[in-house]
């Protein structure tokens, strides 16, 4: 007979034990014996999270003048440059080998000036109206 209740109370333990470990080990009761809700505590979206965009760009030569053309399903536009952020618009810095040379406020060819003999490196960089960035760059070169 005791040979049945220790078989029975080790069956007990392994059941208690595995159900402790499927709750990560911290179960707890109400003072009527029930168990208490465990909430989530993995952090969820953020609501100031900004939303994500896209950025590309192509440099193209016409009679010995090069331009760069962006392309984005961000809204660039010069109304509110240097001001607030409006959410979904505002501008693309330009850099041309690590110099800012000025803001891109269209998809429109924007002329590349001061372009040195030999690769030229460009990076550009998503802005808000307040030049405020998302992180999201493009990297590109060209030879002139």
């Amino acid at each position: 007979m005791r040979r049945i209740w220790f078989m029975a109370s080790i069956a007990a333990l392994i059941v208690i034990g595995a159900a402790a470990c499927a709750n990560g080990g911290a179960e707890e009761t109400q003072s009527n014996g029930n168990p208490v809700k465990q909430e989530d505590s993995r952090p969820g979206p953020s609501a100031s999270s900004k939303p994500s965009y896209t950025l590309s760009g192509e440099v193209t030569e016409q009679n010995g003048v090069f331009f760069v053309t962006v392309e984005t399903d961000f809204k660039l536009t010069k109304e509110n440059y240097g001001g607030s952020p409006v959410e979904g618009e505002g501008h693309v810095h330009f850099y041309l080998n690590e110099s800012l040379i000025g803001p891109i406020t269209s998809e429109d060819p924007f002329e590349i000036k001061h372009a040195i003999d030999g690769t030229n490196n460009i990076k550009l960089e998503l802005a808000n109206h307040d030049h405020s960035t998302f992180g999201v760059t493009y990297d590109l070169s060209f030879d002139k």
